[in-house]
């Protein structure tokens, strides 16, 4: 969403903006300008609406049934309570009237603080109903940053536990003879050096974290902070380093250009074992990937795979 705050008549034109504040409302409130604007300025508007959205949650985690009927009756039904507290919307052609035969695929989950909260719920607590819940919330074309939440929660779940997957393949990612930064995968499986458990999540603030209790063979480490340089979470095991990189795209930079992705690391897991780079993907993405800007010092370090989860996602 824009971030163009002083042109918003209730917003004080001077002082610097607190962009941390302005992400954790955007986080929370999803696309919605002005319940952002509400929660950064604190005017006290907002409990209301925290409350009315807590019951919505409640409502739609009843059951998968409940869900869907919400999500797919919210923009025929008008702005209920429970649906613009859940769902955001987008209209491939605003002229059409659509019908509940002819959904189209234009409904998103408002925010994945949203998101989050509805995967608690113990009626989606299986892989499959994960899955469920996350596909049918990333099936709209045009909310690229939803859909990226969406798969990623549930890769997060799938790679922290041991309940059987409909699909879990892992193909090797080899460097091209043209370009030694870029990666392409290579057609036929590799082995599987990662091996699924059920493992706590162990969400860490800081780099920090790591200097007086180390990661731990039977921990998932997931950031607090999202948009993770480099990674999205890492497994130490006694024998290896496992590092899980989710996306929904074709393509991907593994680090940024100051590889600052890369010297996180180096800071929080052993160097002392091998390194496995997971770029993680739906099915729906396929096995033909690239990575690219793969510096040498990621080379030196790590061995790279793709890794297909089943998940159906929507592409633009």
């Amino acid at each position: 969403m824009s971030l163009r705050l002083p042109l918003q008549t209730a917003f004080p034109t001077g002082g610097a903006i607190d962009f941390e504040l302005l992400k954790q409302c955007i986080h929370k409130y999803g696309p919605v300008p002005r319940n952002v604007y509400a929660a950064y300025l604190g005017d006290g508007t907002m409990g209301l609406y925290d409350n009315e959205a807590s019951q919505a949650i409640v409502e739609a985690s009843k059951s998968f049934t409940e869900l869907e009927w919400l999500i797919r009756s919210a923009p025929f039904h008008g702005p209920s309570t429970m649906s613009h507290k859940l769902v955001c919307m987008w209209r491939a052609n605003p002229e059409i009237k659509y019908t509940n035969e002819d959904f189209g695929q234009y409904v998103a989950c408002l925010s994945p603080a949203v998101l989050e909260k509805l995967l608690q719920a113990s009626a989606f607590e299986s892989l499959k109903m994960k899955r469920k819940v996350c596909e049918i919330l990333a099936g709209t074309p045009k909310a690229g940053a939803i859909r990226s939440h969406a798969f990623e929660h549930y890769a997060h779940a799938c790679l922290s536990s041991d309940e059987p997957l409909e699909e879990f393949n892992v193909y090797p990612l080899r460097p091209t003879s043209a370009a030694q930064d870029i990666f392409l995968h290579h057609p036929s499986l590799g082995s599987t050096p990662y091996t699924r458990t059920k493992r706590p999540w162990r969400t860490y603030p800081s780099v920090s974290d790591f200097d007086t209790r180390p990661a731990e063979a039977a921990e998932y480490c997931v950031p607090a902070q999202p948009n993770n340089p480099g990674f999205n979470s890492f497994v130490v095991t006694p024998n290896a380093v496992h590092i899980f990189q989710m996306t929904v795209s074709r393509t991907h930079t593994v680090d940024t250009k100051d590889q600052k992705g890369l010297q996180l690391l180096k800071k929080m897991v052993p160097l002392d074992r091998p390194w496995h780079y997971f770029v993680v993907v739906p099915q729906t993405t396929g096995t033909s990937f690239t990575l690219t800007s793969v510096h040498q010092d990621w080379v030196a370090c790590a061995l790279f795979y793709v890794m297909v989860l089943g998940f159906d996602v929507a592409h633009t």
